[in-house]
Formats: structure tokens, sequence, C-alpha cells
């Protein structure tokens, strides 16, 4: 791996392919500062079905990617997505068809493109902490207006950061 020399404080991106463990599998990006000679590198890893794995007390800013949105806002249709947290105790089950959504909260989306959406991995409720969380997002058919036909990506990739709460 060739090494790269940046600033202190400056921002610096570098790409991770082929991680294979519990919590990560394929190819990621990471973000990471340098601080004092030492180099801090934070994963937020996409997963297929909407999901990604973050580590607990992170607040994550997910800008996710939709097909049909556009169409329902200019018909003046409703659409809603639900987003929700579920701690990782073990190695997790990357089949989201058997993960419960815990605490999901619902969001409508406006015309603001690709809608943001931030989440809290801290889960007070919990006695013991849990050291990564999967972030799932989902249209909400319920609230949805049933003629909007609206998906979200995925594989959402682009758009997705972690939100620094020192800076």
């Amino acid at each position: 791996i060739a090494d790269e020399t940046v600033e202190e404080d400056e921002p610096f991106y570098l790409e991770l392919v082929g991680i294979q463990n519990a919590q990560l599998n394929g190819p990621a990006r990471a973000t990471g500062y340098v601080r004092n000679n030492d180099v801090t590198v934070d994963l937020l890893v996409p997963i297929p079905n909407q999901g990604f794995v973050v580590k607990e007390g992170e607040t994550v800013s997910v800008n996710i990617v939709t097909e049909g949105l556009t169409t329902a806002m200019i018909n003046g249709l409703d659409v809603y997505v639900n987003s929700w947290t579920k701690p990782i105790t073990t190695t997790p089950n990357l089949d989201h068809d058997h993960i419960p959504e815990t605490s999901p909260a619902v969001r409508r989306l406006t015309k603001q493109f690709p809608p943001p959406i931030k989440i809290s991995t801290v889960d007070d409720n919990q006695a013991e902490p849990k050291e990564y969380f999967f972030i799932l997002i989902g249209v909400n058919d319920t609230k949805t207006s049933s003629e909007a036909q609206v998906s979200v990506d995925d594989e959402p990739v682009a758009g997705v950061q972690i939100v620094d709460n020192d800076a």
C-alpha cells in the first residue's frame, strides 16, 4: 500500500477492498483524519437491501437513492420511508428479511434530492452497549400514496457519510 502524506486534520479518502470478517464483507469506503501523527479511520459499509453497518455512538447521514420520487412529487403524491437501527451482538445475519424493525422512524421525503436521513446509533434502552448497528431504510407502504411507484436503491453507496460530532 502506497503511503500518502497529508496535512494535520486534512480529510483523506481511501478505498478498502476484500475486507472479510463478521462485520465487513467486500468493497468499502472509509473516511479518516490525521491527528497527532495517528490515523483514525471510520468505516461505513454498504450491504445489500438498504443496510449499513456502523459503529455505536456514530450519528450518520444517509443520502438514499430512490427511483420514481421525482414523478411522485410532480403528481403531488406523498412518499414516506422507514429508517431504523438493529444492534448486532454476534456475526450479523445479512438476510434482512429476518431482522425485526426495531424503533423505526417514519420520515416524509421532500423535493430535496437526495433526501438526507440522520440516524443516531446510540441505544439508550440497552443495559449493555452494542458495538455495531445495522441501519436499514425502506419505503413505508402504509403511509405512501398507493399511486406512487417509489423504490429505494439496494446499494446506495454514493452520498453516504459519517457526521463528525466533534467538528
